[in-house]
């Protein structure tokens, strides 16, 4: 079972025939509200237009939790809570990544959402090259990236790279 990340308290509660157990997930920090990244997306693709591109007729959206931009094998995806941007997913298919042009804009588009979230690009850049080149074969995860109050948090698959962005 997965919850959405939300900016308010959620209690779940589980049921089977013979027990009941409650539990309450507590609210997380937005990003920033999902109109500013929007236009500070925008503008930084503007600069960078290897980045991928995201749908601005989502821009609107006050709770959304799917993709906003996709090219090459690679989607961007967020999670929306009351207009407040609560998180960020890459995913990119591993397969398409060997190509330089598909790479290249793979590394525009996470620099990109780096820098406009509010974490250092070329810091957590340079510190996800280093652990995906150190990461032992057949490792699924590597440690978190911490930049800025902004994590990044990675995991692979055989087919597929994800890097989810959340604020700490």
């Amino acid at each position: 079972m997965t919850v959405p990340i939300s900016n308010q308290s959620q209690k779940l509660t589980f049921k089977t025939d013979t027990d009941r157990q409650q539990a309450t997930i507590s609210k997380s920090t937005p990003v920033m509200a999902f109109a500013k990244f929007g236009m500070i997306y925008a503008a930084a693709t503007q600069q960078n237009p290897n980045a991928i591109k995201i749908q601005p007729e989502l821009l609107r959206r006050a709770n959304y939790n799917g993709v906003i931009g996709q090219n090459n094998g690679t989607q961007i995806r967020a999670v929306v809570a009351d207009q407040q941007l609560m998180g960020l997913t890459v995913i990119a298919q591993t397969a398409t990544l060997k190509k330089a042009q598909n790479l290249n804009q793979f590394g525009s588009t996470l620099g990109t959402l780096a820098g406009v979230s509010g974490a250092d690009a070329k810091t957590v850049l340079t510190k996800f090259e280093a652990a995906v080149k150190s990461a032992k074969k057949g490792k699924t995860t590597i440690n978190t990236i911490k930049s800025k109050d902004i994590n990044f948090d990675v995991a692979f698959s055989n087919d597929e790279l994800f890097i989810y962005m959340t604020h700490q």
